[in-house]
């Protein structure tokens, strides 16, 4: 306790603000020296007015500098908001407002995502319960905004008609997921530390199979970048520096009281803020991160704009739930599963899975480093064919297809355990 009341909430809105600072300076070495703002500046309306999917790379859909500027205003006005509001920081909102950063690489709009907040606040003032309670499950409510892109600009209706549908249907959205999401949960039990991923993964395939209905048909794309940009490696590496220096600032000590965080399984609800205080809460941000860059690397795979979304997922829920030890056999479940079915380890389709498969980290730590092996082994195979349930328009499929995977092994792992127990007890 004595950790967390060394720093206060003014004090950690600052150190994450460093993270879009830091893209900002990106945007203006790139509009200096590479792209020039004025063409920044109309692929950042490009992708803001494109009817985005699952896999829309905005590194490669518009360009490095505007992907970087959409990044850094959307993690600003996460800030703003939280400040405005007098939100209490916590593991939570941490991995909330690094989700947001993160798929604003990759699919994420001021555009897209607008209504669907404005569909929360709707929620909120209608049960009359403060917006400050819903705000994380807003930032986390992105993962649909697709839908909004997708209807608004893909031209199924005229512009007139489809531009007011797609608000319409993103507030909508954003009314009913508050209460859909808190029942989702109760299907894997919080072992899925991506529940609104599994929750707008069934709204996303509701949608589909009603646009089908009208011969309206949402085709999947992948359009990533293929190459490992410095700049974009640079920020990345150095975001995470930055977290393990702050966290040693604040205290000398966090790194050797980084490893009682491994001793968390995840579950329930670990917020390793309030646990072990900020400190050490960054320094396992900024480990976590650099074993992501060190793994997409080592594989010879790309940090485009998919891996940036799945590496800042770690980072964020390092802070709530996630260490190495429980990531660790997950990820490597995924790269056996590469192996098995031929697939290159250095391809985005098992680099990315590897990164979000870390969602289940609970599995592993409740259930050991064998269960999150398979856990992430099953995740590879499954995740290739949930995509097509939803057309792409859940950019969290990840999130989804595990909701699945521990619906599937939670009560067999649950018998294998209490069978343990009871052979225990008896002897």
């Amino acid at each position: 306790m004595e950790a967390i009341k060394k720093i206060d909430n003014k004090k950690v809105f600052n150190i994450l603000f460093f993270v879009p600072f830091l893209l900002y300076l990106g945007v203006l070495y790139t509009g200096f020296f590479e792209y020039g703002f004025m063409s920044i500046f109309k692929n950042y309306i490009k992708i803001n007015l494109s009817p985005t999917l699952l896999f829309t790379d905005f590194l490669e859909w518009g360009s490095v500098g505007s992907a970087m500027l959409n990044a850094a205003l959307n993690g600003t006005i996460c800030l703003l908001i939280a400040s405005r509001l007098k939100s209490e920081i916590g593991g939570f909102y941490i991995a909330g407002f690094f989700t947001v950063v993160g798929f604003s690489f990759l699919g994420v709009t001021v555009y897209s995502s607008l209504p669907i907040f404005l569909g929360v606040m709707l929620y909120a003032k209608t049960k009359k319960v403060p917006f400050k309670n819903l705000l994380i499950l807003a930032m986390f409510s992105v993962g649909i905004s697709p839908v909004v892109s997708q209807i608004s600009f893909k031209g199924y209706f005229p512009i007139y008609v489809s531009i007011p549908l797609g608000f319409i249907v993103g507030l909508l959205i954003g009314f009913i997921l508050p209460p859909f999401s808190a029942n989702t949960k109760k299907f894997h039990k919080g072992y899925n530390l991506y529940n609104t991923g599994f929750a707008i993964g069934i709204i996303g395939t509701f949608i589909n199979s009603f646009l089908k209905s009208f011969n309206i048909i949402v085709e999947p794309i992948s359009l990533m970048c293929q190459a490992n940009i410095p700049i974009i490696v640079g920020f990345l590496v150095v975001s995470c520096i930055y977290f393990i220096v702050v966290g040693l600032i604040i205290d000398k000590d966090a790194l050797k009281n980084n490893l009682k965080l491994q001793k968390y399984s995840g579950i329930p609800d670990t917020d390793f803020t309030k646990i072990e205080g900020f400190a050490s809460s960054f320094v396992n941000m900024g480990l976590l991160g650099l074993i992501c860059v060190l793994f997409v690397l080592g594989l010879g795979g790309y940090l485009n704009g998919a891996a940036i979304a799945g590496m800042y997922s770690v980072v964020g829920f390092a802070a709530y739930g996630k260490n190495a030890r429980n990531i660790l056999p997950i990820m490597l479940g995924v790269a056996l599963a590469g192996l098995a079915t031929n697939t290159p380890l250095s391809s985005s389709s098992v680099i990315v899975a590897a990164l979000f498969a870390t969602a289940v980290a609970p599995i592993t730590g409740e259930f050991g480093l064998l269960a999150g092996v398979v856990a992430g082994f099953l995740h590879l195979t499954l995740t290739k064919n949930t995509i097509f349930m939803h057309g792409g328009m859940n950019l969290f499929n990840n999130g989804f297809a595990l909701g699945l995977i521990v619906v599937i092994m939670l009560p067999i792992l649950e018998m294998i355990k209490e069978n343990r127990l009871k052979k225990q007890s008896i002897e």
